[in-house]
């Protein structure tokens, strides 16, 4: 008997030491390549490192594996880089950090929110820059504690909704009802802080601004939105003090009025995360809200050009 419990131990622990060996692997190739990503001198290295570590991160997706402050702060470098396919490199990376599941993405989102960050990349030139900075920053907010929240309520405003770019301010509507859509935490905090800047842009001076301002609106304060009755009092009101034209005005409200396309499609859509054709953005809006996960390259993903109009009356795919 002596024997055989002597054979059997090792042949029940080899599956444990293998397992750990595997992880420690996974964390040992995350430090190499965040460190890589940190010092390497050229472009051409970074890009490379942290496509690298991009790798890694999908490994380790559901392993709990630790958001350290040298990762943060490796990611948080490059999408501030200047050249363009670090930043990108970057955002990749950061659309994964929701799937380590670990109470630093509070911080995550913190760091990654402020002038040059994530909502400034909302507004890039470029549309795979814009759809990978709303996925991560989508992403982010769904999975960080309730508490940054505040975070992303201010910076959405400050630096989202009242930006001197025009992409920008489309694309911080969308995040904002794809996020109180998504997030049952934040769709039922109050859109009082929101409702001066949301009625002021429905007078915007570029046009896709103002269409995703009105679709937004129509989002949030539908019936079956969650918002109450003395909300939409509230945005009437807004919306008179402020001398929005008649036409528009009185569209919405007619829209908000009757539970039928308004509800029924743009919260019932909302909820499930379709929450708008999001112009350049095409579906991310929904693959993101869905958490189908980041397998789905965005760069595959295409929707409507900006400006579409097609079914305007409608915020939901």
């Amino acid at each position: 008997m002596c024997a055989l419990r002597l054979h059997r131990q090792p042949l029940s622990c080899a599956p444990r030491r293998g397992l750990r060996a595997a992880l420690l692997s996974r964390s040992s190739a995350r430090s190499h390549w965040t460190h890589a990503a940190h010092t390497r001198p050229d472009n051409d290295a970074k890009v490379a490192a942290l496509n690298k570590l991009e790798v890694a991160l999908e490994a380790g997706a559901g392993e709990g594996a630790s958001i350290d402050e040298a990762l943060l702060g490796a990611l948080n470098r490059g999408l501030r880089n200047a050249n363009h396919n670090v930043a990108l490199s970057s955002l990749g990376c950061l659309a994964l950090l929701p799937t380590l599941h670990d109470a630093a993405l509070e911080a995550a989102l913190t760091l990654l929110l402020p002038a040059g960050g994530l909502i400034d990349r909302l507004g890039d030139a470029r549309e795979r820059t814009r759809e990978l900075a709303f996925r991560a920053t989508l992403a982010l907010a769904r999975s960080a504690a309730a508490s940054a929240s505040d975070a992303l309520d201010r910076h959405l405003r400050d630096l989202g909704l009242s930006s001197k770019q025009s992409r920008c301010r489309e694309a911080s509507i969308r995040l904002l009802v794809a996020w109180r859509a998504s997030d049952p935490v934040a769709g039922a905090a109050p859109l009082r802080p929101y409702l001066p800047l949301l009625v002021g842009l429905l007078e915007d001076s570029d046009g896709s601004v103002r269409d995703a301002a009105r679709e937004g609106v129509v989002a949030l304060f539908a019936v079956g939105s969650g918002a109450s009755n003395a909300a939409r009092e509230g945005l009437k009101a807004e919306m008179t003090k402020r001398g929005v034209r008649k036409t528009i005005a009185d569209g919405i409200l007619a829209q908000l009025a009757a539970p039928t396309r308004a509800s029924e499609d743009g919260a019932g859509d909302a909820a499930r995360g379709s929450v708008s054709r999001t112009t350049s953005m095409g579906s991310v809006v929904a693959a993101s809200a869905l958490d189908v996960g980041p397998a789905v390259d965005p760069v595959y993903v295409r929707g409507p050009s900006l400006g579409s109009t097609d079914d305007p009356d409608h915020f939901g795919t």
